[in-house]
């Protein structure tokens, strides 16, 4: 049975990429283009993976991890933060990763396949 990832990012070809390479990796992918998506996308759903950008119109990326981090229900849940700031002052939990924009298919393959399997 395929794994579920949702790519959060308000940059369509970005989304487009990252669910290309995903869709390599047999996840099935949903997409969110704004925090608020997110927000109804998590509400229906508990995903193997997110990415998730961290500038997002509507609500931001940090709202949603606090978020993501208080829910119970996504405590399995992996969170890549891709973001074109640095993660100063970002507290992830220890299996939760950070990736600094741009992100290569790569990059973002290499980095899913060792934390996620």
């Amino acid at each position: 049975m395929p794994q579920l990832a949702l790519i959060v990012d308000d940059d369509a070809p970005t989304r487009f990429v990252y669910a290309r390479v995903l869709a390599a990796l047999g996840f099935e992918t949903a997409e969110a283009s704004d925090g608020d998506e997110a927000v109804t996308a998590l509400s229906q759903m508990t995903p193997t993976l997110i990415l998730l950008d961290l500038l997002l119109p509507n609500r931001p990326g940090t709202e949603i991890l606090d978020m993501l981090y208080a829910d119970g229900r996504f405590t399995e849940t992996w969170v890549i933060v891709i973001s074109a700031q640095n993660q100063h002052g970002l507290e992830l939990r220890p299996h939760d990763l950070f990736l600094l924009k741009p992100v290569l298919p790569q990059q973002l393959r290499d980095l899913v396949r060792s934390a996620v399997g």
